[in-house]
């Protein structure tokens, strides 16, 4: 499992996001630098 820190979506680094123009949401910056995936496969 893998843990993070909760980031308001007004505080992530890209005015697409930060500026909301999708509309409401949040970020989770990660402790870990792993992807886990419910599903095998390989990322790219």
């Amino acid at each position: 499992m893998n843990t993070g820190v909760f980031v308001p979506i007004t505080e992530v680094k890209d005015d697409v996001f930060s500026q909301k123009m999708l509309g409401d949401g949040f970020a989770i910056r990660p402790n870990i630098k792993e992807v886990y995936s419910p599903i095998s496969g390989r990322s790219i």
